[in-house]
């Protein structure tokens, strides 16, 4: 998955797409990402063992108590994170845009 930047560039899309995707969005990194060599058994293993469970609308968090929302195992060990971190390391998003819209309004609770 992701975007094949040659292709686009025979059939003289490539402006069209960079439009679309910004060039330093989320949504851009996430495309670069997919393009990034990994390392399958890992993927596989962080994809099959992820779980993910949103805080409750009324959440507070609480820098002290904090409540990790996003389980994974990676190399066989448990990994617990909060959505912030994990976008940020993840590189989906940056510090500087964890409390604008882009953020804050994209992502939404629901229920499982």
């Amino acid at each position: 998955m992701g975007i094949d930047w040659e292709i686009l560039k025979s059939v003289t899309e490539v402006a069209r797409a960079r439009e679309i995707a910004g060039l330093d969005t989320s949504f851009a990194r996430l495309l670069q990402i997919t393009m990034e060599d990994s390392y399958r058994e890992i993927t596989f293993e962080f994809l099959s063992s992820s779980i993910y469970l949103p805080h409750p609308d009324d959440y507070v968090e609480d820098p002290d108590h904090l409540v990790h929302e996003i389980t994974f195992r990676l190399a066989d060990q448990e990994f617990q994170t909060s959505l912030r971190d994990f976008v940020v390391h993840s590189g989906l998003y940056t510090h500087a845009e964890l409390d604008t819209d882009i953020y804050t309004q994209g992502h939404k609770g629901f229920e499982p």
